[in-house]
């Protein structure tokens, strides 16, 4: 009976171990826009299109092995995304990302002119 207890938990655990390893690894692009709002906004309009989530995860500055821990995940997040059969996503996302900071850029002069 004990053995079947400990098979239990054992077997408990390892699934809330692959649940939160999911989690961790969800389809998310990671960024470095902390503190910057035109590119926080951008990306929260254009996520929509997209079928994965922006998450910010850093500022403007970073150390070389954060930049090397995000750029790796991001590499998997757009191979899993291309194995599905999204052609060309990475493109596609930094174009509308581009033309989405221009947008929002372009409205923030406009309101500038305006006040004065």
């Amino acid at each position: 009976m004990k053995c079947n207890i400990y098979i239990f938990i054992l077997f408990i655990s390892i699934i809330l171990d692959v649940n939160a390893q999911k989690q961790k690894d969800s389809l998310e692009i990671w960024t470095y826009s902390i503190g910057n709002f035109v590119n926080l906004n951008a990306e929260k309009i254009i996520e929509r299109k997209f079928p994965f989530k922006i998450k910010a995860v850093s500022g403007d500055v970073l150390s070389e092995e954060s930049i090397e821990s995000i750029e790796k995940h991001n590499s998997k997040v757009w191979n899993y995304i291309d194995s599905l059969g999204y052609n060309n996503i990475k493109e596609e996302y930094n174009l509308e990302l581009k033309a989405e900071i221009n947008r929002i850029k372009k409205q923030l002069r406009f309101q500038n002119q305006i006040k004065g």
